[in-house]
């Protein structure tokens, strides 16, 4: 197909024509002036952040070289310090692993209590697993006791801290007792349910 001469055109059409191809160029004007905005604006947020980069890194280069050598020593100095007492703690931390093993404890008795009784200080971390061993061996011989005693039918009343065995619904068979053990319904509803689940 020939190309078409426009002036060969009707009148109308040509101007048809001529208006359609003057908005178009205005759209396409339009949208090449909105992209070229974008395009600046996203420029300038650029700049505006790699002077800001730019502004910290030298400031912070500055802050660098007015530093001392007695100030670089320091921070160095404090930063070997940290590395240290972490180290100091993992030695004391596997010493008292060794010392919770030897006494018999698994690993699941003692694992969580190594936080809060190591640090740094060697002697003091010695110190409190010794403690925490100690307690530990009691407690556990003092149920054995109690799960022999039992065994044996002598069931031995646990201890409660305070000198005196815990009492058992037995205690409470007298008439007196059964006037204490109502009151205590209402007084002291956890020992009264820990009676009941004695029977």
């Amino acid at each position: 197909m020939a190309d078409l001469d426009i002036k060969t055109l009707p009148q109308e059409v040509q101007d048809y024509l001529a208006k359609q191809q003057s908005e178009h160029d205005k759209k396409v004007n339009e949208i090449s002036q909105a992209n070229r905005k974008d395009a600046a604006d996203k420029l300038r947020q650029d700049q505006t952040f790699l002077a800001s980069v730019e502004k910290s890194v030298r400031d912070r280069i500055e802050a660098d070289a007015k530093k001392t050598a007695e100030e670089r020593a320091h921070e160095l100095i404090a930063e070997a310090e940290g590395k240290l007492k972490i180290v100091r703690q993992t030695e004391n931390k596997l010493a008292a692993r060794e010392e919770c093993n030897k006494a018999g404890m698994s690993k699941e008795e003692y694992e969580g209590f190594l936080e809060i009784l190591v640090d740094e200080d060697s002697e003091k971390s010695s110190t409190k697993v010794q403690k925490f061993i100690d307690t530990f061996v009691k407690g556990v011989g003092s149920r054995v006791e109690i799960e022999k005693a039992k065994l044996k039918g002598l069931e031995q009343k646990p201890n409660t801290g305070n000198g005196e065995s815990q009492k058992t619904l037995k205690d409470y068979s007298t008439v007196d007792g059964m006037k204490k053990l109502n009151a205590m319904k209402e007084s002291n509803p956890i020992e009264y349910a820990r009676l009941l689940n004695t029977i």
